[in-house]
C-alpha cells in the first residue's frame, strides 16, 4: 500500500509551526530585576525550502535517490519514499559496521551497502546513521485530521476524537524534531552525499538544494 499524500493544510501547519525563522524575540517575564519583554515571532527565513518528514523532503527536491535502489523488477513501481527508506535500511553504521535494518531480515534489506552525509553552513560533514531509519526526523507524532470550517468553509486541522457535543477539536501538528542537526527542515545550499554500492557496483549522488523553480538540486553522479 503506498503512502497517502499529506493535506496541504497539514504542510502548511507544519511551515508555519516549525520553520526556523530570523528576527525572533523569546517573551521575558517582569521580574524585580528584570523588565518584561515581549515575545516576536520573527519572520520565516526566506532561505528555508522545506520542513515535515525528512524522506518525503528528499522525494521532493531530491527525487534522483530513488534511482540508487533497484533490488529487483518489482520495486521498479514502487513510490519513490518507499525505495529511498529501502536505501535508508542499508545504512552502514560507521562504528559498528552493521545495516540499520540489521536483524530485520534479508528479504526486507542487506542487499548493499549505503552511506549518507550532510553539511550545513560548515566544511564538516555530517555521516547519518540508524536513527535516520528508526527516528525520521520531521515525522508526524500525532494523529490529525482535516475538515472543513461548517462558516467558512476552510480547511482546519482538527483532532481525529471530537469533542462534547461532537465538535470538531483544532489541533496543531507534533513533529519529531532533530535539535542536534535540524533535519526536520532544508534549505538553500545543503549539501547532501548519498552513496550506495551493491554487486561490485558504487555510486555517489552530490546535491546542493535549491529551489524547484531553478532546476534540480543534483550537482554531480559519479
Amino acid at each position: 500500500m503506498s503512502r497517502k499524500k499529506m493535506n496541504q493544510a497539514i504542510r502548511d501547519a507544519i511551515w508555519e509551526g516549525y520553520a526556523p525563522r530570523i528576527g525572533a524575540v523569546e517573551a521575558v517575564e517582569a521580574t524585580d530585576d528584570t523588565k518584561e519583554v515581549k515575545g516576536q515571532p520573527g519572520k520565516i527565513d526566506p532561505h528555508a525550502l522545506y520542513v515535515g518528514p525528512l524522506l518525503d523532503g528528499w522525494v521532493e527536491f531530491m527525487p534522483e535517490i530513488a534511482r540508487l535502489v533497484r533490488r529487483n523488477d518489482n520495486d521498479n513501481p514502487l513510490p519513490d519514499r518507499h525505495r529511498m527508506k529501502r536505501l535508508v535500511m542499508d545504512v552502514v553504521d560507521p562504528v559498528t559496521h552493521r545495516r540499520a535494518s540489521a536483524g530485520r531480515g534479508e528479504d526486507v534489506a542487506g542487499y548493499g551497502f549505503a552511506m549518507i552525509e550532510f553539511k550545513r553552513d560548515s566544511d564538516r560533514w555530517v555521516r547519518l546513521g540508524s536513527a535516520l531509519l528508526h527516528n525520521e526526523p520531521g515525522e508526524i507524532l500525532n494523529s490529525l485530521d482535516v475538515e472543513h470550517d461548517p462558516e467558512t468553509n476552510e480547511p482546519q486541522v482538527v483532532a481525529p476524537v471530537r469533542g462534547s457535543e461532537s465538535q470538531m477539536v483544532k489541533t496543531s501538528p507534533q513533529i519529531r524534531l532533530d535539535k542536534v542537526n535540524n533535519l526536520h527542515y532544508m534549505m538553500v545550499g545543503d549539501d547532501w552525499r548519498i552513496q550506495f554500492e551493491a554487486l561490485g557496483r558504487k555510486r555517489t549522488l552530490l546535491f546542493n538544494l535549491r529551489e524547484k523553480s531553478e532546476g534540480s538540486s543534483l550537482v554531480d553522479a559519479i
